[in-house]
């Protein structure tokens, strides 16, 4: 997790900096909903800019090298990580990473630039937009404004699937479901009541209450 962190701290810094757009996406949006945090069984981080900003990405970023480095050796995203991390064996690029996507947009919808993504994480602007902050690691990161219904598009968000990929080796393994009430004695899981004009989102673990997040103006 301290990983995790320093790549979320330096990409938000350096983004928010340049004003330039970003949100969580696909399992790291997941993750701050149900965890405020990564998902227990994930091992990387997933954003998501305009694609028009890819230029702008890769100048900003070359500043901080060579002790991150931003690889683009995926043809419609790219990854950021450490010099320090660890290497992969036979691929150009360490773990932990950041995947930033990129996507593109019309008047109505935005869409993930890479073809076997473009369908499934197709989202409504009015669904997306205007941003918000949430929390991620203890740190507080752009998301969708109406990120349950985001993620609604894409998963069953009560059920908890086991990741069919572990990126630190970059193979495939079984993925296994199960509704997460079935493991919420095992893992740390947000609960959500609507309060005083907004959502109170607690993050329970053990049935001890770690963490509370309020945000205002949001529905359960």
């Amino acid at each position: 997790e301290k990983r995790f962190r320093e790549l979320l701290i330096l990409f938000d810094k350096l983004m928010t900096e340049h004003g330039l757009t970003y949100f969580l996406y696909g399992g790291t949006l997941l993750g701050s909903y149900r965890h405020h945090g990564p998902i227990p069984w994930d091992d990387d981080l997933d954003v998501i800019v305009p694609v028009l900003l890819r230029p702008l990405v890769k100048q900003i970023f070359a500043k901080v090298s060579p002790d991150f480095v931003l690889n683009f050796h995926q043809r419609c995203y790219c990854k950021l990580f450490s010099s320090r991390s660890d290497p992969i064996l036979n691929l150009p690029w360490k773990w932990p990473f950041l995947d930033i996507f990129f996507y593109d947009e019309n008047a109505t919808h935005i869409w993930d630039i890479c073809p076997y993504y473009r369908d499934r994480y197709r989202y409504e602007k009015a669904l997306v937009f205007p941003l918000r902050r949430r929390p991620f690691l203890d740190l507080s990161l752009f998301a969708p404004h109406h990120t349950r219904a985001v993620l609604a598009e894409t998963y069953k968000i009560d059920d908890c699937q086991s990741s069919a990929y572990i990126h630190r080796w970059e193979r495939s393994r079984e993925s296994t479901t199960a509704p997460c009430s079935e493991i919420h004695s095992l893992h740390a899981f947000v609960s959500r009541t609507y309060m005083n004009g907004g959502c109170n989102e607690t993050l329970i673990h053990h049935k001890n209450i770690t963490k509370v997040f309020f945000d205002y103006g949001a529905t359960c």
